[in-house]
Parts: C-alpha cells; sequence; structure tokens
C-alpha cells in the first residue's frame, strides 16, 4: 500500500484528479471552504436530512456534478480531534469499500497536524486491510 500527499488549495479541490474525494464536514458546511461545488453539495445533503453533523455519519454520492473525482464522500466529524477525524475517516472509507476507488484524496476545514496524519494512514490500512494467507476465496 502507497501513501503520498498533495498540498491543494481549496478552490481546486473540485478539480482533483482521483477516483474518490472523501471531504470532513463539521456543523458550519457552508462556510468550511471546501470550495463552491463542495460547499453546496454538502449544505444540500445538511438541509435535507441525508446526511446530519454527528460523528462518524456519511454520505456516499456517485458522479456529482462540477466534480472531476467520481466518487464524492461527505463524512461527519464532531470535532478537529484526530480521534474525530479518524472516525469520520473510518465512516468515509466504509461508503467506499467495494467501489472500485484505488485513489483517494481527502479534505478537512481544519488544520492537520502529526496526529490527524497518524490517523489516516491508520483508518485506510483498517479499512483495506484483507486477510487472505488460508483463505483462497479472498479477492486478489
Amino acid at each position: 500500500m502507497d501513501f503520498g500527499h498533495r498540498i491543494t488549495a481549496r478552490e481546486g479541490l473540485a478539480d482533483t484528479a482521483a477516483d474518490a474525494l472523501l471531504v470532513i464536514v463539521t456543523s458550519d458546511a457552508a462556510d468550511a471552504g471546501a470550495g463552491p461545488v463542495v460547499a453546496a453539495l454538502a449544505s444540500d445533503a445538511l438541509a435535507a436530512g441525508d446526511l446530519e453533523c454527528k460523528a462518524g455519519q456519511a454520505l456516499y454520492l456517485h458522479r456529482p456534478a462540477g466534480l472531476k473525482a467520481a466518487r464524492l464522500v461527505l463524512a461527519a466529524a464532531g470535532d478537529a480531534s484526530a480521534k474525530a477525524f479518524r472516525k469520520a475517516i473510518g465512516a468515509g472509507l466504509a461508503q467506499l469499500k467495494g467501489r472500485g476507488a484505488r485513489e483517494l484524496a481527502v479534505w478537512a476545514p481544519f488544520g492537520l497536524g502529526e496526529d490527524h496524519a497518524e490517523a489516516l494512514v491508520a483508518a485506510v490500512a483498517e479499512a483495506s486491510y484483507v486477510y487472505r494467507h488460508t483463505k483462497p476465496s479472498a479477492p486478489p
């Protein structure tokens, strides 16, 4: 498994070339700074009741208009802590499991530190793990 990072300006979030875009949403989605396209999608989802800003809630959107990424997942985090961030990443990755995404871009409305990076890598490793050693029916 390879991990890498790119720094992208929020204005370029809609043009991010990845199979999936995972956006962490907080209670103030409209002012989250994710750019107008993602902010509008998040605001609509919150207004319609499809997504609640409770930790662990996530919503999958396939081929949303205005985004280069084919898959968008909005995942709610209760706060900016690494623990809440990891829970949101886990909920978002659960929405993507088995959908064929091979490259993931993650965006959060708050500053990410070392503890957030560690939480992200641990959540991705945990969500993508498949036991294969004695299980011949496991996918490649």
